[in-house]
Parts: structure tokens; sequence; C-alpha cells
């Protein structure tokens, strides 16, 4: 499955094909590159000054490189004329809008804002000479140039070094899970050295001041920057006069602008159609911490993951929240149905979900220690990600509380696929936490099936495919692995049912799990005709739960099936111990007796029969 990297790589041509570039997707209709890229895709001088008219052509090559794209030039920083430093550091970068919609698969990348990046592993997919297809290279984050670049390099003795044809690709950094600039420029000089440069995230923000408030954190800009444009004499003179006659506005403007990056919960306006709202608080902060998530980022990764849905809002309350009473009351005044607050110092953070309306109990809690991993940049890589599908999870079963069934389904189901995508799952803690939530959507799809699946079989399959991934994340899914093989029964499967009860049974636990696999292991055994399989199942979970009489009564029927009819007698006898006091199953089983006699229509099994229901 392609990885939040591989689905934001842009291949950049010329308009008879020839490959010139690499860009990436950074919202669902932009994608930045360098402008010379954009140059030479377009057959024009790189210095060119003037914002280019042409259409670029571009292609998404790692998930649909049959479907062509075109897209105009929104933003143009060229490269500058030779001696020219008017804009250091913030040159040769091209903002593209697209024409059409991405590929279904596209999704933007996070653009990652950090001041120290040196050590950092990072990866990137360019298109260099001879490789259309594209190929990855990998290496690490060393210092700033006094431009601000940063110099990237490859440290292995074999691997691809950054050349011409990596122009313009994403350097996606390994340790933040993000990407924190782009691919400008190569060492020509000394290509052993395998040495080459990148702009970071902050400056292509600045320079193309769009893409500010998508960046992680937030990239909160001054004045001077957002309103470059009155440099110019003629809007100058304009500005002048808009500011005598509007300053009021102005500074209303200017202070709120400083927040208008980030979502705050008090100037959202309350649309009386929201159906659902996520409120982050600002968390309760000890000592400086060493993980590095803020509320801020958290934020952004929650509105992404949820933007496809309706009616949801998700903003943030700039008010410390340290329990949970604290929680309910900020969600009470925003009217939100959860809040995310939590507690972090330097050894630690806790992250907890509260639903306002609606108490979850599941998914609602997160704790991690800085010192559980080697790099606490790590625990930055997957914490926003887990926390945006708990959040969703929360919010798919405040759904499902309110009898919204199919919403709820929807909402964890396009959470699932997320995580899958960013490869959640391959931190084992995180693991756990997609197994639980697998097993929901799977009890969700069972809410609405048969008793056969016959005129359910979509939901049955999807509960299966939920009960599989669950499975096959969790270390003990026992559970998960039992409903499995009732689906598979009631879709006719029976070996695929037995493997899945077989899965518990041989895992060496002694559990309720373990004595309801063998139990339904035996039923699928009795209506197979393997009757000595179903009776050894039976006669092992009635030895371990002799008061349990449905057990001991199957093995009963097991063995008058078997024609053991003395020890049938014998079960029956221990069977009677227990059902004096309960009118109802002794006349269930006296039922099930007549009606396996009746079926087997044998004088043998009719007198067995008759001398155990006396006896009973």
């Amino acid at each position: 499955m392609p990885t939040g990297l591989e689905t934001a790589i842009v291949r950049i041509c010329r308009s008879n094909g020839v490959v010139v570039g690499a860009g990436f997707l950074v919202s669902p209709k932009h994608v930045i590159t360098c402008a010379h890229v954009v140059a030479d895709a377009l057959g024009i001088s790189r210095d060119t000054q003037k914002r280019p008219t042409e259409v670029v052509y571009l292609d998404f090559p790692l998930i649909a490189s049959e479907e062509s794209l075109t897209g105009k030039v929104v933003f143009w920083r060229p490269v500058p004329p030779k001696g020219s430093t008017s804009v250091k550091g913030k040159e040769d970068i091209a903002g593209l809008e697209l024409n059409g919609n991405v590929p279904e698969a596209a999704q933007p990348v996070d653009l990652i804002i950090e001041e120290d990046l040196r050590g950092h592993s990072f990866r990137t997919f360019g298109f260099p000479a001879g490789h259309d297809d594209g190929l990855e290279a990998t290496g690490v984050l060393r210092g700033r140039q006094g431009t601000g670049w940063i110099q990237i390099e490859d440290i292995k003795e074999t691997g691809v070094r950054l050349e011409p044809g990596f122009s313009g690709a994403p350097i996606w950094d390994e340790q933040l899970n993000g990407v924190v600039g782009m691919a400008v420029a190569a060492d020509q000089k000394r290509p052993e050295a395998k040495v080459a440069f990148m702009i970071p995230t902050k400056l292509i923000a600045t320079a193309w001041t769009a893409l500010a408030q998508w960046t992680i954190p937030p990239l909160i800009l001054t004045p001077d920057k957002r309103f470059r444009y009155w440099r110019n004499r003629y809007w100058l003179l304009v500005s002048i006069a808009l500011l005598l006659s509007l300053g009021v506005i102005f500074i209303i403007t200017y202070k709120n602008s400083t927040l208008s990056a980030i979502d705050i919960c008090k100037n959202m306006s309350q649309h009386q159609e929201t159906v659902k709202k996520i409120v982050i608080a600002n968390f309760n902060n000890g000592n400086k911490t060493n993980i590095l998530l803020t509320e801020k980022r958290l934020l952004t990764r929650i509105q992404q993951d949820i933007q496809k849905l309706d009616k949801i809002e998700v903003c943030y309350a700039d008010e410390i929240v340290s329990t949970n009473q604290e929680a309910q009351r900020l969600g009470e005044e925003q009217k939100a149905t959860l809040v995310v607050w939590g507690l972090r110092d330097s050894e630690s953070l806790q992250i907890y979900l509260k639903g306002i309306k609606e108490e979850i109990g599941f998914l609602s809690s997160l704790s991690v220690s800085s010192n559980n991993v080697s790099e606490e940049h790590i625990q930055a890589q997957y914490i926003p990600d887990l926390i945006s599908l708990m959040t969703s999870f929360n919010i798919s079963m405040s759904y499902y509380l309110n009898q919204q069934i199919p919403k709820a389904r929807e909402v964890l189901a396009d959470a699932l696929e997320i995580a899958e995508s960013r490869k959640l799952g391959q931190n084992k803690a995180n693991a756990e936490k997609l197994a639980e939530a697998y097993f929901f959507l799977g009890s969700m799809y069972e809410i609405s099936i048969d008793s056969d699946c016959k005129n359910t079989v979509e939901a049955c399959v999807k509960a299966l495919s939920a009960y599989r991934k669950g499975s096959e994340y969790s270390l003990k899914p026992y559970q998960t692995l039992l409903n499995k093989g009732l689906l598979h029964e009631k879709l006719g499967e029976t070996d695929e049912a037995i493997k899945s009860y077989e899965k518990i049974i041989n895992s060496g636990i002694k559990s309720e799990a373990t004595i309801l696999a063998r139990y339904h292991r035996a039923i699928v055994f009795l209506n197979k005709g393997k009757i000595e399989d179903a009776i050894s199942d039976l006669e092992t979970i009635c030895h371990r739960e002799p008061e349990n009489v449905e057990y001991c009564h199957f093995l009963g029927l097991a063995e008058l099936k078997a024609g053991k009819v003395e020890k049938a007698k014998k079960t029956y006898q221990h069977v009677s111990r227990y059902i004096d006091s309960n009118k109802k199953i002794k006349s269930d089983i006296i039922n099930n007796l007549n009606a396996f006699a009746e079926k087997s229509n044998t004088a043998t099994v009719t007198k067995a029969v008759s001398e155990i229901i006396s006896s009973l």
C-alpha cells in the first residue's frame, strides 16, 4: 500500500512526455515544485521573471500513472538573475493549481516545520536521467547554508545520490513522519560527495504564504510577510488611503490573523446544523517535554483526517484542562461532542478523549513515556496519527450510540483506511489499538446480518474482513477470531471456521474463549459427521465446566449419535444434577432428545432416549 510520501509524488513532463523533474501534492488542488523544473517543462529560460501562463503536464506515477493531468502556475519565484540576492534562500519555487481532480488515492503530505533537523534520516523519490519510472534516495540531513537552504547527504558507499531529476522532490523526514523541505540543487562540482540541498518548509511557506496555514505547526506570518505586495509603489499609495479610512478594521484583522492559522473555538461560528464538534484543549505542561507533539499539530492532523465528513468541526480551545471534570465543563460550554486533553511533562505524555454526552470507554486514553523508545522523535511520528484514529473511533461510537449505524461504520472504516495508508500498525502498541477498532467495525456490520448470511452477504463479508484485519494486528485476538469463525460458519465456510477456532485452542490459554472455540468446533464436527472429534472436544469442555448443562447435553447427544449409549446415559446422569431447579432447561433438553430419537428412527436409540428422559 502506498505511503504518505508515495501518494503525493508528482512527475512533471514536457508536452511530448519527456520527464524533467518531480513535485508533490500539498493540498487537494495544489502541487509544489522547483521553478526551474517548470521552466524546463515549458522550454523557457530558468530565470524568466514573468509568471508563465502555459499549462504544465504531470501525473502521479506511483498511484495512477495512466492519468495525465495539467496545472497552471499560480505562484512563481524563479531563479534570480545572476548577482541578485533579493530573495535570499526563497528562490526557485513554483506552485501549480491542478486542472481537474487528483486520483482517488492521492493524499497531500504533511508540511513539517522544525528548526533543528541535523542528523535526521530522510528519503525522497525523483526521476533522474534514464529512470522515468523513478528512483528512491535516502540519506541524512545536515546543517544550514547562509541562504537558509539545508545540506542533505547520502552517506552510503553505494546508493542513489540526489542529482538532476530529483529537483522538486519532497524530502521526507523519517523521524517526524512528514515533509521538511524540497530538493532544489545537487553539488555537481564534487559528485563523489553525494551532497545536495533542500529548501526547508519554513522558507517555502514564507515565500508562498498560502501554505502557511497548512504547515505543522501552522506558520504565523508577520504583517511584513503577509502584505509584501505593499512594497510596490502603486499599492503603497492605495494602501495608505485604505489605512486612513479603515485603520480600525486593519487592526482587528491583524489581531485575528495571528490566530487564523488554527481554528480557535471561541472565534468559530456555531452552526446550528453542525452535528459533531471536536475541541482540542490546551495541554497542561509540566517541565519542558521531550515529546515532539503540539496541540496545533494534533489539531491539523485531526482536521485533515475528518475533512471528508459532513458537519464536523474541529477547533482549539486556548484553555488548560487537567481533569475529566474540567474537560466535561469545557465540552458543555463549547457544545462539543468530544474534548481531547492532555498532561505533559519532561518524561511522559497522557492524552485523554472525553465524550461529553456519551462516555465511550474504549480507545479513549494514551500514555507514552519518552524512556520507552530510543529516540523521542519516533513518538512524534505515530502519536498524531494514533490519536486521530482514536478521535474518529469516538466520533463513530457517538453515531452508533445514537442509532446512526451506517454513519458510524463509514467514519470508522475511513479512519482505518487512513491508518493503513500510514502503516500505523507497524508499532506493536498501535497495532493493538487498530485491532480494537477493527473489532468494533466488524461488530457494527454484524448488527445488520441475518442468521445464515443468505440475504446479507455483503455485510457478512465486510464484517469478516474487519475481523480478519483485527486478528492480524492483535497479540491476543481470541474474541475476534471467535467472531470470525462464527461468520465463516454462517457463510458455509466450515474449514475456515475450524482454522479460526484452532488458532484459539492452540494458543494454550485457559479462558472462556478457548472453551467457546472448542464448543463451536465440536458443533462443526457434528455437522460434518466427525462424531469422534466432536466428542473429544465436548468431553474436554464438559470436564472443565461440569456445571454447564448445555455443553454436557451436547456431549450426550454426540455419544448417542456415535452409538455409545452407556456413555450417554452416564453423561445425562451428570446433567440431571444441575437441571432440577430449572424447568425450562429440562424441557428444552427433553424436546431435543425426543427430536433426536424421532430423526434417528431406530429402536435402540428410542429405548435409550426413553430411559434417559425417565432418569431426568
